[in-house]
């Protein structure tokens, strides 16, 4: 005999035997079945109203990365590169190739994951349908630093196959795929299998990395976010699921032999859950001799910082810089600088997780993108890089490394200063 309390309810939570009826009708077992449904729609531990920990998710997050591209396209949090061809407009990155080519967007920084705190990764795009012979990926991975950029990787994605025509999602630890599974076979195919993947797609990846405890995939359908596939991975293999939790967003598109495609970026954005300020391990780097800074209509390189290729998944954030004049009441401009160009290159040397830069004669003949200006006198700069995403260090595909330089323009003559740069890697 079936206990029917149990079926719908779960074991432990049966009902009275002599008080819940062994046989239904129809309409018992559709309204039962409805009930059980709900239930675990809102109150079990994997919908979208909790986060991957089986913590209630709320609305205090901590943006990570904001991906939205309003009026033009943001060129210093994402890089696009490739043979194919973007066009940004209508506040979206058109994403094509023809015959060959390849085509990968993706954030200029590794997002830093916190132990034990869900990371989740919301992603918009437009376009992911099958097209023959075209591959179309979107998720939280990176991969080797030579073009096409299509070995080594690393992280989780979602795949239209268009030479398979299907979906997969999938898991890889340094190309070692730890998850490889056809749409057909993710948990809540039923609810999805009539998906239309041309139209604007919303797509919710949250995992722990931390043990490899669990990932999940949600897709937007109608008016509540479907679960689409639970991969728990504790317990099931040697490793952890991803070499690297820290991981950039990526969007690729490429062609297999004759193929055709493109697709849409639209938005992005990454977060860590449960928490507002995170800690990690500061350190310093400065002038050890002072750099003298003679003329008012010139400005001095100081100190420069930028990650070591090694360590790229090292989430490295500058805190604060400062200027220490050598004499007192002498004031200048200090300037924190994305790529300036020098009148000759830095002197160079890894320091831990970093390269850093060190002046000798070397100003400042175009400022590049100026990240912080503030007085002399006024120490650091917390105030400018706290919850800015130009803090974090950041580089190219190929592991160019963008170049951050503390500069000083000297608003009188003769002065000699020491720079000062704090940062935090996570």
């Amino acid at each position: 005999m079936i206990n029917r309390s149990e079926k719908y309810f779960g074991a432990g939570q049966q009902a009275n035997a002599a008080s819940f009826p062994t046989t239904l009708s129809t309409e018992q077992e559709a309204i039962l079945e409805a009930i059980k449904t709900s239930l675990q729609n809102t109150e079990g531990p994997n919908p979208f109203g909790y986060d991957a920990s089986g913590r209630t998710r709320v609305a205090q997050l901590t943006t990570l990365l904001d991906g939205k591209v309003l009026g033009e396209d943001d060129t210093l949090l994402f890089e696009t590169a490739g043979t194919g061809t973007a066009t940004f407009g209508s506040n979206k990155v058109n994403m094509a190739v023809t015959a060959g080519q390849y085509l990968v967007r993706q954030s200029t920084r590794f997002n830093p994951y916190f132990s034990g705190k869900a990371q989740t990764i919301e992603e918009t795009f437009e376009n992911f349908q099958n097209e023959t012979d075209v591959i179309k990926r979107v998720g939280y991975f990176s991969s080797n630093a030579v073009a096409p950029y299509n070995t080594n990787l690393d992280g989780v994605y979602i795949e239209s196959d268009g030479v398979n025509s299907t979906y997969k999602l999938l898991v890889l630890n340094n190309d070692s795929a730890k998850l490889e599974l056809d749409w057909t076979l993710w948990d809540n195919y039923a609810a999805i299998s009539g998906y239309n993947w041309a139209n604007f797609t919303v797509t919710s990846i949250d995992f722990l990395w931390l043990g490899g405890a669990v990932l999940r995939m949600f897709l937007k359908v109608g008016n509540q976010f479907i679960l689409a596939h639970t991969f728990n991975y504790a317990g099931t293999d040697i490793g952890t699921f991803m070499l690297s939790p820290n991981q950039p967003v990526r969007y690729e598109i490429r062609s297999v032999g004759a193929g055709v495609g493109s697709m849409q970026y639209i938005c992005c954005q990454v977060a860590t859950e449960g928490s507002f300020d995170e800690s990690g391990k500061t350190k310093a780097i400065f002038n050890q001799s002072s750099r003298t800074t003679n003329s008012t209509a010139t400005t001095y390189a100081l100190k420069g910082i930028r990650k070591l290729s090694t360590f790229r998944d090292i989430a490295s954030q500058i805190l604060e810089c400062g200027v220490v004049n050598t004499a007192q009441n002498e004031t200048g401009l200090v300037l924190l600088l994305r790529n300036p160009t020098l009148s000759a290159p830095l002197t160079w040397a890894p320091n831990g997780t970093i390269d850093e830069g060190t002046a000798t004669t070397q100003t400042v003949t175009n400022n590049g993108y100026v990240v912080a200006a503030f007085p002399s006198f006024v120490q650091g700069s917390s105030n400018v890089m706290k919850e800015n995403f130009l803090s974090f260090l950041s580089g190219k595909l190929d592991n160019t490394m963008d170049e951050y330089i503390l500069a000083y323009k000297p608003a009188t003559s003769n002065q000699s200063v020491h720079g000062i740069i704090n940062f935090k890697n996570f």
